[in-house]
């Protein structure tokens, strides 16, 4: 038996980060029985169990179902947990020599940039065994693999798994936006301090104001619920910039990307950042659309010689369209690279996951 720990993806939580990851490797064993366990320490006092094809699904209480959890746990051929967060509620009857731990992210390194100092602690404690004990870990970069290694001072090539999140789309791109006579500059994305927004609203004012010679259209997109906070906040400083601010569906994001030439991924050099893959990111890549980075260093795409725009330059210098073109025509071919790494990880996964059913 497969068992998942984690809550399965569904139209209402699948905005979030976390279940897009949950959703991208359920898609790789769609096949296979398998069960999910979605545990919590304080709702589901009532079990709920739902049956999605051949999937099940368990909604339990960690302290009211502790016989149940244990029984998934002991007959389970193979475990898959989704990130430390989820492994905290199993670690009391977790077997390591039958679990995979997909990362997703440095859980204790991103609690303590939020000033939380115990529940970082927590988890690095889960974490250190996790990394460790476990069967399999599964990171999202190379970079994440060269963190832990120098974190914990062990080699973990051969019992890691490198797969980033990446689907696979038919992109029809629009050649005609590079004899444009604006260049379309967007963000994508919610108001979270981690993306800089009031960076990148700056930058976006002083090139309009440095660099008279560009035609600029600067286009916010960010969720429905946070348009009229950006609004008020923002809209005053950048009136005068030509710009629109508004909201996209899931569906409209894509074939909007396609008709832009510069896309925002304003992340500061920190580790939390060094090691993630931004879905955000790899759809500029995918669309024609040059990243402006205040750090170029996310990710692997560095290692892979990505093609970007620096925050100092974008604020500073005038932006050819020919050149974006040639960094966009650059950044196809690493993308590719990046592809054909993700399908041979996909490859990995689905035959370590289907080994033993």
């Amino acid at each position: 038996m497969l068992l998942i720990i984690a809550d399965y993806p569904n139209e209402l939580n699948m905005r979030e980060g976390t279940m897009q990851r949950v959703d991208a490797i359920d898609s790789l064993i769609a096949d296979q029985e398998r069960v999910y366990l979605n545990l919590s320490f304080k709702k589901f006092i009532k079990r709920k169990t739902n049956k999605v094809e051949n999937c099940t699904v368990e909604n339990l209480n960690i302290l009211a179902h502790n016989r149940i959890i244990k029984g998934y746990i002991a007959r389970a051929t193979s475990i898959y947990v989704h990130s430390v967060y989820n492994l905290l509620k199993i670690m009391n009857w977790v077997e390591f020599d039958k679990t995979i731990l997909d990362i997703h992210g440095v859980v204790p390194e991103e609690l303590r940039s939020e000033n939380k100092k115990i529940h970082s602690a927590i988890y690095n404690y889960i974490e250190k065994r996790a990394i460790l004990n476990c069967k399999k870990l599964v990171h999202v970069t190379n970079a994440m693999v060269g963190h832990y290694e120098h974190k914990y001072k062990v080699p973990l090539s051969a019992k890691s798994i490198v797969l980033p999140i990446f689907e696979y789309k038919q992109i029809l791109q629009d050649s005609n936006k590079w004899s444009d006579d604006l260049i379309r500059t967007v963000y994508v994305g919610g108001l979270q301090s981690w993306q800089n927004i009031n960076k990148m609203v700056a930058l976006c004012k002083n090139a309009y104001i440095n660099n008279p010679r560009c035609s600029y259209r600067f286009e916010f997109f960010v969720p429905q619920r946070d348009v009229v906070t950006f609004k008020q906040n923002y809209s005053e400083k950048i009136n005068a910039c030509n710009t629109n601010i508004s909201t996209l569906t899931r569906e409209e994001v894509i074939p909007h990307l396609t008709q832009c030439h510069l896309g925002f991924v304003l992340r500061d050099d920190i580790i939390v950042n060094r090691v993630a893959c931004p879905t955000k990111l790899v759809e500029y890549l995918e669309c024609g659309v040059v990243p402006v980075v205040l750090s170029p260093h996310i990710g692997d795409f560095v290692e892979l010689g990505y093609k970007y725009v620096t925050a100092a330059s974008f604020e500073n210098q005038s932006v050819e369209l020919t050149q974006i073109e040639q960094m966009a025509q650059h950044n196809y071919s690493v993308l590719f690279e990046y592809q054909k790494r993700t399908f041979n990880a996909q490859q990995q996964l689905i035959a370590l996951l289907t080994a033993d059913m």
